[in-house]
């Protein structure tokens, strides 16, 4: 089953692509922060809107230093938060961020049907986190 449900989850992804780029202009690249492993962190290396931490960095997205045009100048290699954007799975939940144009204008409407009917929750509550520079 989690085959089928990844599977729905890449198709909700793949849904929202033309629409990020020509009518929400990237909305979550130009607004949001996300946790990065090290190895990702490299591709920003030099970037003020890096803020390190112990064990992780944090991108804050104002906008992402690798968007031009409204497109990812690092598609093929950009960090996993922005792969999985905005619809995450976690154990037996599914998790859609709330802010994201797409997700409000119902853009992956089939595909989260098809996730009820499989007997997904949703959650729209992310745990937001104060950084202090």
């Amino acid at each position: 089953m989690d085959e089928e449900v990844y599977s729905i989850l890449d198709e909700a992804r793949s849904a929202l692509g033309h629409y990020c780029m020509t009518e929400c202009n990237a909305y979550c690249c130009k607004k949001e922060a996300i946790t990065l492993t090290k190895k990702e962190a490299e591709l920003f290396k030099g970037s003020d809107q890096v803020v390190e931490k112990e064990d992780f960095q944090i991108l804050i997205a104002n906008p992402c230093p690798k968007l031009k045009d409204n497109k990812c100048t690092i598609y093929s290699k950009r960090p996993n938060a922005c792969r999985e954007f905005p619809i995450f799975k976690k154990d037996n939940e599914i998790f859609l961020a709330n802010l994201c144009p797409g997700i409000m204008n119902k853009k992956i409407y089939l595909q989260t049907r098809k996730l009820v009917e499989l007997g997904y929750k949703f959650k729209t509550d992310f745990i937001l986190v104060k950084i202090d520079n």
